[in-house]
């Protein structure tokens, strides 16, 4: 569902402007709910949408093929080791309380992480971007009413 982009515009069946004003921070209000509950605001927003999901599918799918990897390497981690190596090695937190052991785990590892800080970095970047463009596009609809009222 797309719900367009949210423009300043004179309706001549509404008085002044502060009335307009009322409906359009009202309507505002209304597109941040849904937009909040995850519909798009338009389609630029539709295509990055779709971008930023799959850079998020991207970042799973590496911590399911590290988990899986990692627990077929390491004879002596269960599941849950693993998959806790696999998202601690990702996100650079790097505990030190497992380590790979054999030749081929180090090596997997080294790939692993090189490539897997790429497309976590990539994916929280892209999320971080799309709320500011959300946070920016929310102020300019405010501004265009006279001032910074939170509605």
């Amino acid at each position: 569902m797309s719900l367009g982009a949210i423009r300043p515009r004179r309706d001549s069946s509404v008085g002044t402007d502060d009335e307009q004003c009322e409906l359009r921070l009202a309507e505002l209000g209304r597109r941040t709910r849904l937009v909040d509950m995850g519909y798009q605001r338009d389609e630029g927003d539709d295509r990055l949408t779709r971008h930023y999901t799959a850079l998020g599918a991207a970042a799973a799918a590496l911590v399911a093929l590290g988990t899986v990897v990692f627990h077929w390497l390491e004879d002596d981690w269960s599941w849950v080791d693993s998959f806790y190596f696999s998202v601690v090695a990702v996100t650079t937190v790097g505990f030190g309380d497992f380590a790979p052991t054999t030749d081929a785990s180090k090596l997997f590892a080294v790939l692993y992480i090189l490539v897997g800080i790429s497309i976590v970095a990539t994916a929280l970047n892209g999320r971080l971007r799309r709320n500011e463009r959300r946070i920016q596009s929310r102020a300019e609809d405010r501004q265009s009413c006279g001032g910074e009222s939170e509605r």
